[in-house]
């Protein structure tokens, strides 16, 4: 212990203050009165506020992760599989904070799945590509067979184009706008579905894929345990050298 502990002067590991008077030690941390208060008390806020601070910090982290491996893929052109456990953290990390640091079972779910996702989402991009890609062949093919058909005769003249019927009320485009809305909604459940099939899709070949993303969870499954809150004192400042217990190392 230095001597100017032994003077009588504490530093809070927390707040940066002298202790007055008494100091506490909260974990591996010294701690004055009012940050044992704030500590004992756990974070502020309510458990529903809590879970869903969590849920946006790690959807953040977990796109930031994403948009990280996607462009390593895009720019080196290889799988660099060990990006999942810099995701595994940057969302455990997150939801962690987000949750107050508070932790437990229900936070270790949520890293987990939105670990996960992050993981898969890096491969939107390639799902979205392929698809507009299998729809331009498919119109392709579609224009060659209508090329085949015999064109029309020059003497007869082609039929005019009838004009769209007026739409009659103030509804008229609700039923185009609602079909366009589920077609999307449609397409991004398609997307996102394949997206989280994606790892699986290798087969046994991406089993070494497969291990590393389940380091990656492990690592937000871990991050997000729940800490008991060891909290011991009062211990009064300015005793006796052989009568006060000494201050935990800082």
């Amino acid at each position: 212990m230095s001597e100017q502990a032994f003077a009588g002067k504490v530093q809070c590991g927390f707040c940066g203050r002298e202790a007055q008077g008494v100091y506490y030690q909260v974990g591996d941390t010294v701690a004055c009165t009012r940050c044992r208060n704030e500590r004992a008390a756990g974070p502020a806020g309510s458990r529903i506020g809590r879970f869903s601070k969590a849920i946006v910090f790690g959807l953040v982290a977990g796109t930031v992760g994403a948009a990280i491996w996607y462009g390593v893929r895009r720019l080196t052109g290889y799988e660099i599989g060990l990006i999942a456990i810099a995701v595994g953290f940057l969302v455990g990390a997150a939801v962690r904070a987000g949750s107050g640091g508070r932790g437990g079972r229900r936070y270790q779910v949520l890293a987990v799945a939105l670990t996960y996702f992050s993981i898969c989402l890096n491969y939107a991009p390639d799902v979205v590509g392929e698809l507009f890609k299998q729809a331009q062949q498919e119109e392709a093919a579609e224009a060659a067979q209508d090329g085949g058909a015999p064109p029309a005769s020059a003497d007869v003249p082609a039929a005019a184009p009838t004009a769209p019927a007026p739409a009659t009320g103030s509804g008229g485009e609700a039923p185009g706008l609602v079909a366009a809305l589920l077609g999307l909604a449609l397409f991004a459940a398609l997307v996102i579905g394949i997206s989280l099939a994606a790892p699986f899709l290798g087969g046994f070949q991406n089993a070494i894929g497969l291990l590393i993303i389940g380091f990656g969870l492990w690592q937000a499954w871990k991050m997000n345990e729940a800490t008991p809150l060891e909290i011991s004192g009062p211990f009064r400042i300015g005793a006796a050298t052989g009568a006060r217990p000494e201050p935990p190392a800082e």
